[in-house]
């Protein structure tokens, strides 16, 4: 410094970030006094100063009676404004399907012919891995569709004509020495979650049955904290019936058992992960007033025993002989066994087969 009487505007350039360092010569003995936007001096007696971009004036004084403004610049310190990448979406939560996005160039002094416009869709957050370098075009949409996991981009950075790099809407990270603009985390969960049911029927029973219900995810996403983990045993298979929802704990046991003969089917509620996944299971869906559930079944149940019915039952004494009908019947579902032996005994002892034999019939008859 120690133009004299300049009194002039000078706009020195800089690069993004850059700074202009100004020093006082051996002219000027009192120093310098900087003033901002040329306005008041805020730095008086100074020898060296940094001037960052903006507006300044710069006045000198000296021993020998100068003052303010006989010694005077005026400069304007400009930054080169660098080519900005700006990526549409920067990060993405669970989801199950395509995510669109578009990555879109800046520049006030134009590109550099040699810059390489690609993206890296990659597994990790400080590698290039997984993927492959894809090349895009500027301000275009395109989609990234990978299968489940945490994914992030890196975008290569490009120049503009004056050299100036690039800056992002991204992070700067370096990979190998190389700086690239990332961008993430993007997160995918392609895997339903699942319902499985370890018991999903069973034959004519006479007591309780023991199942597990258990509901699993592994596509990252988690199961949804929204979620509603209940059966419902119905005495029908198209629609909610003689029971109730009960809550159960997945892969714990849960006890089927009615009390009351019949066919029974177990309804279970889906389960939705934090992608939007609707679960699947070993089961077959069926609608139910228009929501879906996963249903099992059948479930046979027979508390009933059969009923052997003699008519008459008794009779007092008599000189002739005696008819009597032989009735066998089952009202719990499940029917009389085929291996049944219809026999009677005809006996002269209350508590002992005495006096006779085993004789056919028929029931009813």
């Amino acid at each position: 410094f120690g133009a004299k009487d300049d009194g002039q505007w000078h706009t020195i350039k800089v690069p993004y970030g850059g700074y202009v360092e100004i020093t006082n010569n051996t002219h000027l003995s009192d120093g310098m006094c900087i003033c901002p936007g040329g306005g008041n001096c805020q730095d008086i007696h100074v020898d060296s100063y940094t001037l960052y971009p903006g507006y300044y004036g710069v006045y000198g004084y000296s021993s020998s009676g100068h003052t303010q403004g006989i010694y005077n610049l005026y400069i304007t310190v400009e930054e080169s404004v660098p080519p900005q990448i700006t990526v549409s979406t920067t990060s993405c939560g669970w989801r199950n399907s395509a995510l669109g996005l578009s990555i879109s160039i800046s520049s006030s002094v134009g590109l550099s012919s040699g810059n390489s416009y690609q993206y890296y869709l990659s597994t990790s957050s400080t590698a290039l891995s997984g993927g492959s370098w894809i090349g895009y075009s500027r301000g275009a949409s395109f989609n990234i569709n990978p299968s489940s996991g945490t994914y992030y981009i890196f975008v290569k950075r490009v120049t503009d004509t004056d050299g100036a790099v690039s800056i992002s809407n991204g992070t700067d990270v370096n990979v190998g020495g190389t700086t690239y603009h990332r961008y993430g985390p993007y997160r995918f969960d392609k895997i339903v979650p699942t319902v499985s049911n370890s018991v999903t029927s069973c034959s004519w029973r006479n007591t309780g049955i023991n199942t597990t219900i258990t509901t699993t995810d592994t596509g990252g996403s988690e199961l949804s904290s929204s979620n509603s983990y209940q059966y419902y045993l119905s005495n029908n298979s198209t629609a909610l019936s003689g029971g109730s929802w009960t809550n159960y704990t997945s892969g714990n046991p849960v006890s089927l058992n009615p009390g009351v003969s019949g066919t029974y089917y177990l309804f279970i509620k889906r389960a939705n992960d934090n992608a939007g996944n609707v679960s699947t299971s070993n089961g077959s869906d069926v609608s139910v007033s228009g929501t879906i559930y996963h249903r099992y079944g059948p479930y046979l149940f027979d508390y009933d025993a059969p009923i052997i019915t003699a008519n008459p039952p008794s009779c007092s004494w008599r000189n002739s002989e005696l008819d009597v009908s032989l009735t066998v019947s089952e009202t719990g579902g499940s029917g009389l066994a085929l291996n049944n032996v219809y026999e009677y005994y005809f006996s002269n002892s209350e508590d002992t087969l005495s006096g006779g034999e085993w004789i056919a019939y028929n029931s009813g008859d």
